[in-house]
């Protein structure tokens, strides 16, 4: 994927989830709900096919023991072509997983009081699923390590686009989608601890904006920094000592730089207009961003420009001399 696609992708998701928040803002999206996809609606039409008679119970039957063994006929394709390894007994235990959470999510009534205290309600779905996407983001994080560590240098930039598109992917859909919602619970969870009539929660429905978008501007800067970073491993891949490496780099400590400036900048503003107007607000939330990973980011990045700088010089002076 080159970068115009990649802008255009990025692009279309984001508005994608802005229209999807729009017509989902009546409705309440937390961790919960994320986490528990698709766990809890693959349990749900399950049960409803089992309920629908013989037919349907046999294919639910078979529907729930294809879905539980898949990571166990991985498992087995990889040790029938010799390349397992430690790390893949985790396909196991998420098979293992499977099995017990989608048992319970077709059968929501025995999990009380056995997954989780029956005063909790249906609590319990938000831990057994949490439990299997952590073993199975355990397990691809093992298995990328050691391809890291194994792979060539060619393949392992591939690795890196695909990373920073991933993770780029992962920062609009926060950015877009998330973090909307997140500003709407903190404004409902504002009103709803301040139930005397009369009160005005304009000035503080704004402030509550103003904070959330400080914490937008450091998810903006990420994006644009991965972007860079997918550049720079385009231009790695073509001719590593090439002018265009030092320039993209250097791209890339000042979009750093830059980030950090600004969102140091946006919080001494945000704090300090805060407590101008604090008489007049309701609910304030004072705090300090240290975007310490972004300032480590930044030393990186320039030790790379220089090396990449200084390597371009002498791959230069070497083709003078031959």
């Amino acid at each position: 994927m080159n970068k115009k696609r990649l802008n255009s992708f990025l692009i279309g998701e984001g508005l994608i989830c802005i229209i999807t928040f729009i017509l989902m803002k009546d409705h309440a999206i937390g961790y919960d709900s994320i986490i528990s996809f698709p766990f809890v609606q693959f349990g749900y039409l399950l049960r409803i096919m089992s309920l629908s008679g013989p037919f349907g119970n046999v294919i639910a039957w078979i529907a729930y023991v294809l879905f539980c063994i898949a990571p166990i006929i991985l498992l087995s394709l990889r040790i029938r072509k010799g390349i397992h390894k430690s790390e893949d007994i985790l396909l196991l235990i998420v098979s293992v997983l499977l099995f017990v959470s989608m048992y319970y999510m077709i059968n929501p009534g025995f999990a009380e009081g056995i997954l989780a205290p029956a005063a909790l309600g249906s609590s319990w779905k938000i831990g057994i699923s949490s439990v299997v996407y952590i073993v199975l983001i355990g397990y691809v994080i093992i298995r990328l390590l050691r391809r890291f560590q194994t792979g060539m240098t060619d393949r392992l930039l591939i690795d890196l686009e695909a990373m920073l598109i991933v993770f780029a992917v992962i920062l609009v859909l926060i950015l877009t989608f998330v973090m909307p919602f997140d500003i709407k619970r903190e404004m409902e969870t504002v009103e709803a601890a301040n139930t005397m009539a009369g009160i005005n929660f304009s000035l503080t429905h704004f402030f509550i904006i103003l904070r959330k978008g400080t914490k937008m501007i450091p998810l903006f800067y990420q994006i644009l920094i991965l972007l860079v970073g997918f550049d720079l491993a385009q231009e790695l891949k073509v001719e590593r000592y090439s002018h265009e490496v030092t320039e993209k780099a250097v791209q890339l400590v000042n979009k750093c730089r830059q980030s950090i400036v600004v969102t140091v900048a946006v919080s001494i503003f945000i704090n300090i207009l805060q407590l101008i107007a604090g008489a007049n607000l309701i609910h304030s939330d004072y705090h300090i961003d240290i975007p310490l990973t972004s300032i480590l980011i930044v030393i990186i990045t320039m030790l790379l420009a220089k090396y990449f700088a200084h390597s371009s010089k002498i791959k230069e002076e070497m083709d003078l001399f031959v």
